[in-house]
């Protein structure tokens, strides 16, 4: 049982309702002391900022030797995490000294992002923490830093943090370029008021055989979770609001990794509105995991992990063809 409990906490199935100030400052300066190195060329730096009387935390991982604008990569845990554990689990640091870039790990407030589904068992969400002010908070701190590209943000996230990139999308694409949610579904009271600003690109990751996140939407693990609308659903939205009217291909990805019982259908859509793109990798036979990076998790707990593909390079290279923003700040 207490398996299992972890294995739900951590996606944010399983969340205190309490993350006072205390609890998440000792949670920030643990996590501060068990940093990773960073790889050669990157400069790691650990920042905090008052947001609405609370103090937040995150992580930058930079080229030491910038050149010209630096576009920036959000990367937003899951539930019942903090910055860290992304950081370990999805370490961007060589791309950044390759391909010239700003990696930032956030840290939620007591773990769990106020992605906006209501619910009132999550402590970010029944306080109404804004989320989305603490991450426009750090592209305005960032910039006095670094000479940011403004017109080439972008956002990934797992789970929990994959909700609160569908939020950004409905809230926030005045800011970013392009989201990319991974095992996360668009929550119903978002989907019902989905308008972003902007044409925005999205990349979605999602496993047929989540047992927390309903591919066919619905209930968010055992309930008391909020909503999800069904995963298709979503993808529709995303395509009326940017134009895209064309007919899809679909690409059975080769099963590079014949032993973790999973395969890759990429599906991927015409241009839509200057430009922006929109695909969707099925992971049939997938759990709710990282895919594509290490596992947090055994298999019992949250199903199978997909090592079909490398994380890191397939979302780069996705941003890499996403056309810039329009109407850039």
């Amino acid at each position: 049982m207490k398996r299992i409990l972890l294995s739900l906490a951590l996606f944010g199935i399983v969340a205190s309702a309490g993350g006072g100030e205390r609890g998440v400052a000792a949670q920030e300066e643990d996590a501060v002391r068990r940093l990773p190195a960073p790889p050669k060329g990157v400069v790691q730096t650990e920042h905090k900022v008052s947001v609405d009387g609370r103090e937040r935390y995150f992580i930058v991982q930079a080229p030491s030797e910038p050149k010209g604008k630096l576009p920036v990569l959000f990367l937003f845990h899951g539930g019942g995490g903090r910055a860290e554990n992304m950081l370990r689990r999805a370490n961007f640091g060589e791309l950044v000294a390759r391909e010239n870039f700003l990696a930032v790990y956030p840290s939620a407030w007591g773990g769990n992002w106020n992605d906006g589904r209501g619910a009132h068992r999550i402590a970010s969400q029944q306080q109404g923490v804004d989320d989305v002010k603490f991450v426009r908070t750090i592209v305005e701190e960032l910039s006095k830093r670094y000479s940011v590209e403004r017109s080439r943000l972008f956002a990934a996230g797992l789970s929990n943090g994959a909700m609160f990139c569908h939020y950004l999308a409905a809230r926030a694409a005045d800011l970013f370029t392009a989201v990319v949610p991974i095992v996360g579904g668009l929550p119903e009271p978002v989907a019902a008021r989905f308008q972003p600003s902007h044409p925005i690109s999205l990349f979605v990751i999602q496993g047929d055989a989540d047992p927390l996140i309903p591919i066919e939407g619905g209930y968010i693990g055992r309930g008391r979770r909020g909503r999800i609308v069904a995963t298709e659903e979503m993808l529709r939205l995303y395509l009326k609001h940017n134009g895209i009217t064309g007919t899809p291909t679909e690409e059975l990805l080769p099963d590079t990794d014949p032993n973790d019982g999973c395969r890759v259908v990429a599906r991927r859509y015409p241009p839509g509105r200057g430009g922006v793109k929109v695909e969707y990798w099925l992971v049939r036979g997938g759990g709710h995991h990282l895919h594509g990076s290490m596992s947090a998790l055994p298999d019992r707990l949250s199903g199978k992990t997909c090592r079909d593909f490398v994380l890191q390079e397939v979302l780069w290279k996705f941003f890499q063809s996403c056309p810039p923003r329009e109407k850039a700040r």
